[in-house]
């Protein structure tokens, strides 16, 4: 259960970090001077983001695991979210966003995850729920960023700084969850991804050879 709560975990945190900019965006756009324009890009690029790490993460979790898939992903995004406090224009935003918007093919390693680790007589109750959680986050974070926001104000900093801030909590929560996956998880019931391969349990493969079995798979064509 391990596997599920984290996989699911790191999914709905993924969603209230790409989503957080949404929740503040009164104050945002304000402070940033964003157009229409501005606010459509960046919901472009995180979108755009999102698709493209989804097909690569299908392809890294085959060779080296969702375990590791997730954990690169949270971790490697977080600083996006870290820097997105930094932002003094549209630029910034926008590539920010990108940046964030990666963070959304953990649903990809979620999902493999969970079909991984659960029996065929669960494992669709597993994915759904983990999904479902998942996704959960787009809405919690207008819940949770406005209640920092304010919180951070009502301590005396001024709305400028306050909604900066109030991304240090998504973005530490990722690192926070990148740590436990690395450290209290494994990628299926048998073991780890290296520690398999390395005891010839499980056969080795990577880059082509597996994007080839994909393509050429009946089920991809029917």
């Amino acid at each position: 259960m391990t596997a599920f709560h984290l996989s699911w975990l790191a999914f709905f945190a993924a969603f209230v970090s790409t989503f957080a900019p949404a929740a503040l965006l009164p104050i945002i756009r304000e402070n940033l001077d964003l157009t229409k324009a501005d606010l459509g890009n960046a919901g472009i690029a995180a979108v755009c983001g999102a698709i493209a790490a989804r097909v690569a993460m299908g392809n890294f979790v085959d060779v080296y695991g969702p375990r590791f898939g997730i954990g690169l992903c949270i971790g490697l995004t977080a600083p996006a979210v870290y820097c997105i406090a930094l932002c003094t224009n549209a630029a910034g935003f926008i590539i920010s966003r990108l940046f964030i918007g990666f963070s959304l093919a953990t649903f990809v390693a979620c999902q493999f995850w969970c079909t991984s680790m659960f029996n065929t007589k669960v494992v669709g109750t597993a994915n759904a729920l983990a999904a479902g959680w998942g996704n959960m986050g787009g809405g919690f974070t207008h819940f949770l960023m406005p209640i920092i926001f304010d919180g951070i104000v009502r301590g005396g900093t001024t709305a400028f700084h306050a909604w900066r801030w109030s991304f240090f909590v998504p973005a530490s929560f990722q690192l926070l969850l990148t740590i436990c996956t690395m450290a209290f998880a494994q990628d299926l019931p048998d073991g780890n991804y290296a520690t398999l391969k390395k005891s010839g349990a499980m056969a080795k493969g990577g880059g082509w050879p597996v994007w080839k079995a994909a393509i050429l798979n009946y089920r991809s064509v029917y």
